[in-house]
């Protein structure tokens, strides 16, 4: 009776109404409202800083500024300075007790930067023995070991130690490659990126590093090594440099300053996302950091992401590059800013993220609600992977020599100086790593020790047929010197865009507009304002 009344109630409604009952969704907000965890607000504005990282208590944050490195106590407002000038940090820089945090800057003798053991009553140096610089350091979760990128010469290499006492021992280079000797051409070139060490997982099982190892010219992208097997993974595979890499207490996410909501214009100004990196060991010190360390050309990165911390999918813009510049009130010609994720309060509510830009440097405390905060993971024994060997204190040798192939082609590399002051060289025979993209051409670094810097390429990907893809090349003449006559030109083309610029002897001004690389902004969640569907 009752099956019978509700059909001759669907029977008695007008056809087209009926059809249209079936297809009645319920309203859904915008893409770009995010899930709660991910809600952050701009909260405090830390001025005339450029990178911080929390005490584990929260209760202090060491800040990089212009006069060294201050510890703010955030209960008084008070900022202290407890290193000279020149000392930069990590995002984990403290050691678990909160008594002692490690810090990259020069020695007394203006030489370095070093690792330094920073207290409320001085400083320490670490590894002493190692003449090399290092920087880029920071404790594990557990406080047994330390992370850091050690430079022997011109090769920037992963390095982990252990902590006992209060100093840094049986240091091991975790990716041990002797350029100069290697027989596998593929290991060799890989030795030759540029890396950076970055953070430990929150549990303590794997080490986050970045480094331009398999992506384009001028692009940095994320990498982990898994502690326990020693593999290596890439997680994020995006046009430009990757800014920072902050790993929650909760584990559930990576965040980073990425282009991936942006056009791949806010990249650095020199890059070739289709061509490989050449002496990425020099390249990025030069062309990246030197020209944004002096503020010379437009250098920017879209905004700080959120993604999924194994495979770097599932990204959401949880630091939005615009909003955080209408906070500042500081706007700069195309909204340009370095945005670097830095660190993470222990509770997991605040994210400290730099923005960086022509008219300041400031750190932004972004705050979600703490209830939206998921629960931490364990902590674990950050182990030494396998296959590391001791981190030698003799300089690695010169290297000048010319390798073929298995892909086809040979490279001849011509290494020669340390990094601040050398000369580099290489030059590509219809050379392939992975016998689908094969290049020719040179390129070469020579650098100073005032920063002054020479670059000249001339690198094409070579096509099947045609013997030279025209669309695909890299080329540079370009002569920096910050005291003295500079000049010189720069460009780029790559799959969908063009870079040319000239230097003017104040900074460089672009000739032919800024895009770079094969593609638009994607539809990342977050990028655009939140509209949320009214419901009746």
């Amino acid at each position: 009776m009752v099956a019978g009344a509700v059909g001759g109630a669907a029977l008695a409604l007008p056809l087209p109404d009926t059809f249209a009952a079936v297809r009645r969704k319920r309203p859904r907000d915008s893409v770009h409202c995010l899930a709660a965890p991910d809600r952050f607000k701009v909260k405090t504005i830390l001025v005339s800083s450029s990178f911080a990282s929390f005490s584990p208590d929260g209760a202090r944050i060491a800040l990089e500024t212009p006069n060294g490195i201050e510890l703010l106590d955030r209960a008084s407002g008070a900022r202290a300075p407890v290193t000279p000038p020149g000392f930069t940090l990590a995002g984990n820089a403290w050691h678990p007790d909160g008594e002692v945090f490690v810090a990259s800057g020069p020695a007394a003798d203006g030489t370095g930067p070093y690792l330094h053991a920073v207290t409320l009553t001085g400083m320490t140096r670490l590894l002493p023995a190692h003449p090399g610089a290092a920087r880029a350091a920071f404790f594990s979760p557990d406080g047994r070991k330390v992370a850091f990128t050690y430079v022997n010469r011109f090769a920037h290499q992963v390095c982990m130690a252990d902590w006992r006492g209060g100093a840094l021992v049986d240091p091991r280079n975790l990716r041990p490659v002797e350029p100069a000797t290697d027989p596998d051409v593929g290991r060799v070139m890989g030795s030759l990126a540029w890396y950076e060490t970055r953070a430990f997982s929150a549990d303590g099982r794997r080490l986050y590093f970045a480094s331009d190892l398999g992506a384009g010219m001028g692009n940095v992208s994320i990498h982990f090594i898994d502690l326990k097997s020693g593999n290596r993974s890439r997680v994020t595979y995006d046009e430009g440099f990757a800014e920072g890499t902050v790993l929650p207490p909760d584990g559930e996410a990576l965040y980073s300053g990425i282009t991936r909501a942006r056009d791949p214009a806010f990249m650095t100004m020199v890059g070739g996302p289709a061509v490989p990196p050449f002496l990425g060991f020099a390249a990025t010190p030069t062309l990246h950091d030197e020209l944004a360390a002096r503020k010379l050309t437009l250098i920017g990165n879209g905004d700080v992401l959120a993604v999924d911390p194994t495979y770097g999918l599932r990204g959401r813009v949880v630091g939005n590059r615009r909003t955080i510049a209408k906070k500042l009130n500081e706007p700069v010609r195309r909204g340009t800013y370095r945005m670097i994720a830095c660190a993470m309060s222990p509770d997991g509510t605040e994210l400290a993220v730099a923005a960086i830009s022509d008219v300041g440097q400031h750190v932004v405390l972004l705050r979600r609600r703490p209830r939206t905060v998921p629960p931490p993971m364990r902590v674990r024994r950050s182990r030494t992977p396998p296959g590391t060997v001791p981190l030698s204190a003799q300089p690695i040798a010169a290297v000048n020599r010319t390798m073929d192939s298995r892909a086809g082609g040979r490279v001849s590399l011509s290494l020669d100086g340390d990094l601040d002051s050398g000369n580099f060289q290489m030059a590509l025979d219809n050379f392939s790593s992975d016998s689908v993209h094969v290049f020719a051409g040179t390129a070469q670094f020579q650098t100073a020790a005032t920063g002054a810097f020479r670059h000249v390429a001339d690198v094409r990907r070579v096509g099947v047929e045609s013997q030279e893809d025209t669309r695909s090349f890299y080329r540079a003449d370009m002569r920096v010197a910050w005291q003295g006559q500079t000049g010189g030109t720069i460009g780029s083309l790559s799959r969908a865009g063009s870079l040319d610029a000239a230097w003017d002897g104040t900074r460089f001004a672009g000739l032919d507009g800024w895009r770079i690389g094969d593609r638009g902004p994607r539809a990342v969640p977050g990028a655009e304002p939140c509209v949320r569907t009214s419901r009746r």
